[in-house]
């Protein structure tokens, strides 16, 4: 092991430390006081258990790696720092400070492979953040603001407990590449995704049937480099479980073998926003609440789809508008929530577009071009629904109705 003097030496010539696999046990403090002008430091597979409050206040530190180490928790004040990197995979974090916020210059922040069980509200501070990954944790939900992040661009979630995923993901603008492999998954936000990202979620065996839109957007993806088994490359080990074991009071909705060519009876969950669903034959008027949600949303957001058959595509129009009398007398009756995570999905009648929030009426299928796999279609009434099921009759595509 180097000295003092010649680890000072180090410090006071290079910008950047490569200081991994060294034994250390504590960040050597000959780094406060002569390395005013590091940038990266790289201290991976050490025996740190702490990390000092000075190591943030390096004015010019931008990347900071310390993956395999022992760290079980971080300064509670974190100040001046320009960190754009954070790694702090493989070590023994059982939650994560709210001082992590106060990084408003992070990019990147890496936590994979501790024990980590939420991820705290402060982070939502973090606008610039492109990169999250926290694999290998104990998450069992990740929180609707995610979606609020701007820049964020890829998130990865694997191997945790997760049943569900925020709706407001949905809404991300800049969102690419999500990966929640591994998890406890019942279902998949209904609604497309704003910025159409390449999902994967293999190995969610809970997991039995996705939204048409959802579809559509990740066909898009694949479809012109990949072929064979389209049901295996979008998601492999999904779609096996018949019955749900869930305990949740979210509406359930059982699909008979006389629906589809299959041999056993399918029961599909839905996210706990929709209060009520709706056959294709139930011919009832929409609740007024749900009427008011609708009005107040469009008043706010243009909000629409845009569907292709041919190639099989959807893309999202989102753009906030400015806000009208009618929002400003009629928000205070509505979860703020409701509008800020916005729709369950968006009404696939072309010609209609309706934001769905409480009620819908559902169209279930199969489309036998992918192998089979379950699909549910949702509308804002039972004339959109009819309308879309007359449309597709005169096509090869085969759609069945519960």
């Amino acid at each position: 092991m180097e000295s003092e003097s010649e680890m000072a030496d180090e410090v006071k010539r290079k910008n950047i430390l490569h200081w991994n696999y060294r034994e250390l046990d504590e960040i050597p403090i000959v780094v406060k006081t002569h390395g005013a002008n590091v940038r990266e430091i790289y201290l991976k597979w050490n025996k740190l258990k702490f990390l000092p409050n000075w190591i943030f206040e390096l004015e010019n530190l931008q990347n900071l790696y310390l993956a395999g180490n022992f760290i079980q928790k971080l300064p509670k004040e974190i100040q001046y720092s320009r960190l754009t990197v954070l790694d702090l995979n493989s070590n023994k974090l059982e939650f994560i400070p709210t001082s992590v916020a106060s990084l408003i210059t992070l990019k990147c922040l890496l936590l994979d492979d501790n024990f980590i069980t939420n991820i705290p509200s402060d982070f939502s501070q973090l606008k610039n953040l492109e990169y999250l990954s926290i694999c290998r944790n104990q998450l069992e939900i990740l929180p609707e603001w995610l979606g609020s992040l701007e820049k964020l661009e890829d998130l990865f979630v694997d191997n945790n407990n997760l049943e569900v995923l925020p709706n407001r993901l949905t809404l991300a603008p800049k969102l690419s590449n999500i990966s929640i492999c591994s998890n406890r998954l019942r279902y998949l936000p209904l609604n497309g995704f704003l910025s159409s990202p390449f999902i994967r979620f293999d190995a969610n065996r809970d997991l039995n049937y996705l939204s048409y839109s959802l579809l559509c957007q990740l066909v898009s993806k694949i479809r012109d480099s990949l072929g064979g088994d389209l049901r295996n490359v979008i998601s492999r080990g999904c779609f096996q479980k018949t019955t749900i074991e869930s305990k949740s009071r979210n509406q359930k909705l059982k699909i008979s073998p006389d629906d589809y060519e299959g041999s056993e009876e399918i029961t599909i969950e839905f996210p706990p926003q929709l209060l009520k669903i709706h056959k294709i034959s139930d011919n009832v008027v929409c609740t007024l609440y749900e009427l008011a949600l609708r009005k107040v949303y469009k008043n706010r957001f243009h909000h629409t789809l845009e569907r292709r058959l041919s190639p099989l595509e959807l893309n999202i129009i989102y753009e906030p508008q400015c806000l009208g009398n009618d929002f400003q007398s009629f928000c205070h009756f509505f979860p703020a929530t409701l509008m800020e995570n916005g729709p369950v999905s968006i009404c696939l009648n072309d010609y209609c577009q309706e934001p769905i929030f409480t009620e819908s009426w559902i169209i279930f299928r199969l489309y036998s071009q992918f192998y089979d796999v379950p699909t549910c279609a949702l509308f804002c009434s039972c004339r959109c629904a009819s309308r879309f099921a007359n449309c597709f009759s005169e096509s090869r595509n085969r759609y069945f109705f519960n």
